[in-house]
């Protein structure tokens, strides 16, 4: 372990030193994983399952590309019988994903969400201290063990295929990973293409880098498609290079059993929620994602149905606690529900309002009747809108310099949701869904408030 510490010391000494901030944490984080790597390689493996058949299809992603991609474990299990079927996914998605896919997947692996994706977030783009440097070796200790431990586990079982559908748009050093450690007869994924138009294309591994742990790269269309599609042709081109037969078309949503099967407290929490109810969710993966004037809408629902307010963060617990004495019939559930309630809460939702985030993929996979959705333009295509074939209750509402820039390179750039006006929503609302809005509620409210200013 001291060897350990004065071998990762030594890069942190030295960016530190010569106060290289800039993309540090990326380096640390490769050179981290060079050192796994190697210590993996001399530490010698016992199988556990050497005459058994099992395929494993490995997604790290959390809840919408999650969504997004397990509709295709059915066909697997309908084409591959004798084989167990192994899901390799993030602790986040846990209870959701083994209550949802337990009719196609015979065994499931979570790997904790923190130690492959937070340690990357937390600390890029800070800067550069000596405290800092204490903390970041601290933290990459504990990145390393973990890691460590969780690829040595993942490396004990023998597959005779191994899956990654995951694009090009990923964090190579997590579902790569993983892939590189399996021991599996045949390895796929996509092939890579660069995406420079991101500002962030040379954080891939590019495919010569990968050939030596794949056995396989698809080619799939280039063309900017919604992501279920594109996992549609990688699917598709699996069963007709494997199987030789050709995969019908894979129906997009999520069956959950009766909220009877839950434990006790969480079928008490769902009996608590009126008959009628809409759910809005404040909180998103990236800030500016996060849209600041739900408090100027709330005020015009229509207070027959109850407004159920979801969220994770203080923040919005505290936002939650404003909402709801401008709605008089609003509760706050913010950071008093699992994920798997999360879902069954929106399973039975009339309308759900909220930024593009996890909610908007849970509301059109379980089949809500009106969703209403805020996006600032990112990542456009790829995850919204959705397809009519998919979902025809999704409703997205853009920036206006969105209608102007979504078929060019800038929409990858980060605008700010908060340039739509409340007013947009209200339209869009107006439009879509009136009854969920107070009578004689205007088109324009922006023209309906005043904020006194110090």
């Amino acid at each position: 372990m001291n060897i350990l510490i004065l071998l990762l010391g030594i890069p942190i000494l030295y960016f530190y030193i010569n106060k290289k901030v800039y993309n540090c944490s990326y380096n640390l984080f490769k050179i981290t994983q060079l050192l796994i790597d190697k210590l993996l390689s001399i530490t010698p493996i016992k199988r556990q399952n050497a005459t058994e058949k099992a395929l494993c299809i490995v997604r790290l992603d959390v809840v919408g590309d999650y969504l997004l991609t397990r509709n295709f474990f059915a066909p697997f299990k309908e084409y591959y019988k004798d084989y167990k079927i192994v899901f390799i996914g993030s602790s986040i998605i846990k209870d959701l994903s083994v209550v949802a896919d337990s009719p196609y997947v015979d065994e499931f692996i979570f790997l904790d969400h923190s130690a492959w994706n937070n340690f990357y977030k937390v600390f890029v783009g800070q800067p550069f201290t000596l405290l800092f440097a204490i903390k970041f070796l601290r933290h990459l200790l504990k990145f390393f063990i973990k890691r460590y431990n969780e690829l040595l586990m993942l490396k004990k079982t023998h597959y005779e295929i191994a899956i990654s559908p995951i694009l090009p748009y990923g964090i190579f050093l997590r579902d790569d990973i993983v892939m590189k450690h399996l021991s599996a007869s045949v390895k796929l994924a996509v092939r890579y293409e660069p995406y420079k138009d991101r500002g962030h294309f040379d954080f891939y591994e590019t495919d010569m880098q990968r050939w030596h742990f794949y056995t396989h790269l698809f080619n799939i269309p280039k063309a900017s498609k919604f992501l279920f599609e594109s996992n549609q042709d990688l699917f598709s081109a699996f069963f007709k290079t494997f199987k030789g037969v050709d995969l019908d078309p894979v129906p997009f949503g999520m069956e959950l059993p009766p909220s009877s099967t839950l434990k006790e407290s969480s079928q008490n929490l769902l009996n608590s929620l009126s008959s009628r109810y809409g759910v809005l969710n404040l909180g998103a993966s990236e800030s500016f994602r996060c849209y600041r004037y739900f408090n100027r809408i709330v005020r015009y629902l229509n207070e027959d149905i109850q407004l159920v307010i979801c969220g994770t963060t203080p923040d919005e617990a505290r936002e939650a606690s404003k909402l709801v004495k401008a709605h008089k019939n609003a509760i706050s559930l913010v950071g008093k529900t699992s994920l798997l309630e999360y879902a069954y809460i929106i399973k039975g939702a009339e309308f759900t309002l909220g930024n593009e985030s996890s909610i908007a993929h849970l509301a059109a996979a379980l089949k809500v009747p009106y969703i209403l959705i805020l996006s600032n333009g990112s990542s456009y295509v790829t995850f919204h809108p959705y397809p009519k074939t998919l979902c025809t209750t999704q409703h997205m509402i853009y920036p206006l310099e969105f209608a102007s820039i979504r078929e060019s390179d800038k929409i990858w750039e980060h605008r700010d949701v908060n340039t739509i006006k409340p007013s947009a929503v209200i339209a869009s609302i107006k439009d879509n869904a009136p009854h969920l809005l107070k009578e004689n509620t205007p088109y324009d409210i922006d023209k309906d408030y005043f904020i006194e200013r110090a």
